[in-house]
């Protein structure tokens, strides 16, 4: 009876060690002295770097710049903060199998073109449809009468940052440290969820807010589905990050995503 009782408290300990308990090993010397943990350290960037990013796409023009600078920190966070330890248990490291690269890929490619049909049929080109949103707060007013030699040259000059920037940075904060951070507080389906949440709730500030002359607006029907289906991404993401043990299938994933929503935006959008 003894035994038994011994034996519960042990694996009641370290069930409880295994969760919440689990030490922070992630954040380098002085970052940890000035952090308790890195929940609250993604916590703050998460906030500085939303602040950072509305501001870029609702400011003044000569704030677009943000925009890029909001992707490039993102790149650095885990340099700037972390060991090296943290950046491979985050996924900087290569993939256990190749074949990984090539699902994400795929998937980016093939669930992009899901995002923009669904955008389409729901809404045509109107301001609803994500894409098109999107598309406006980068393509210059008078894109319309480039013609076909300048748009081939505005598309690389829009997709080039969108497939570099963007994904790194993004995969590196979302999936990367806010995923890891949250596991050490709590747990992988946790770490998911929020990840997830913060991904597509920075998100809304590139669909489902929009300013005009006239103020704020916001696109409640398609932002709701936008929001849900970015949640989705954010799951693919996270599912190719842990079967591959590595950030760089979901980075692919998500260049390849936004490949395919700049391809589709300028042949059948912008036509």
């Amino acid at each position: 009876m003894i035994d038994n009782n011994i034996k519960k408290t042990k694996s009641s300990s370290s069930s409880s060690i295994s969760t919440s308990n689990v030490p922070d090993l992630i954040l380098n010397s002085y970052s940890k002295n000035i952090f308790k943990n890195s929940l609250i350290l993604c916590t703050i960037l998460f906030i500085l770097l939303g602040t950072l990013r509305s501001y870029g796409l609702f400011g003044p023009n000569e704030a677009r710049m943000l925009i890029l600078l909001n992707f490039l920190l993102m790149w650095f966070l885990s340099f700037i903060f972390l060991t090296k330890e943290g950046r491979n248990r985050i996924g900087l490291k290569k993939p256990n199998k190749k074949i990984w690269l090539f699902h994400g890929l795929i998937i980016g490619l093939l669930y992009s073109l899901l995002v923009f049909l669904l955008g389409y049929i729901l809404f045509n080109d109107s301001i609803n449809n994500w894409f098109v949103n999107i598309g406006s707060q980068y393509l210059p007013a008078e894109s319309e009468d480039w013609g076909i030699d300048g748009k081939f040259s505005l598309f690389l000059m829009v997709t080039f940052p969108s497939i570099i920037f963007s994904p790194i940075g993004e995969e590196i904060f979302f999936r990367g440290m806010i995923h890891n951070s949250v596991i050490i507080k709590w747990n992988e389906k946790t770490a998911t969820i929020v990840n997830g949440l913060a991904f597509a709730g920075i998100h809304i500030v590139h669909h489902g807010i929009i300013r005009d002359n006239t103020g704020f607006h916001f696109l409640i029907i398609s932002c709701i589905i936008f929001f849900l289906l970015m949640l989705v991404f954010s799951w693919l993401c996270t599912l190719l990050k842990n079967k591959s043990d590595s950030l760089y299938p979901s980075i692919l994933c998500h260049s390849a995503f936004n490949l395919m929503m700049n391809i589709t935006l300028f042949i059948f959008i912008l036509e």
